[in-house]
């Protein structure tokens, strides 16, 4: 009688595991999230999450940076900078730098590029 309560209880941890989202004291989890989000909103609105979770330390730049330099929307790279710029770390110099656009005028570079040299200041 034991070993079908074992066999069941084991089989429900195991199903249960993938329901796990991880730690979102990491940066892979919040990498995850922000991977994600398929439209601009979404991806904003997870690096707002991230933004007032407070959780932000130094062991978040490297990620930050990486979807800096590989994202394509202006809005998502300027929420990006605006979180970069409250860590105030000297690394993220050269990303921000690299992020702006000076050669496109529409709206949303323009609030970006804004974003970026606040960033920077």
């Amino acid at each position: 009688m034991l070993r079908p309560i074992a066999w069941l209880t084991l089989a429900f941890a195991l199903a249960s595991l993938p329901a796990c989202k991880g730690d979102p004291n990491t940066p892979e989890y919040w990498d995850k999230q922000i991977s994600s989000g398929k439209k601009i909103k979404e991806r904003n609105r997870i690096l707002e999450d991230l933004r007032e979770s407070k959780k932000l330390s130094p062991a978040f730049l490297p990620m930050l940076q990486q979807h800096l330099a590989s994202e394509k929307q202006a809005e998502v790279k300027a929420t990006i900078a605006r979180i970069l710029g409250e860590v105030k770390d000297p690394s993220s110099v050269q990303p921000l730098v690299d992020a702006l656009d000076l050669g496109n005028g529409d709206t949303a570079s323009n609030a970006m590029n804004k974003e970026i040299t606040t960033a920077l200041g």
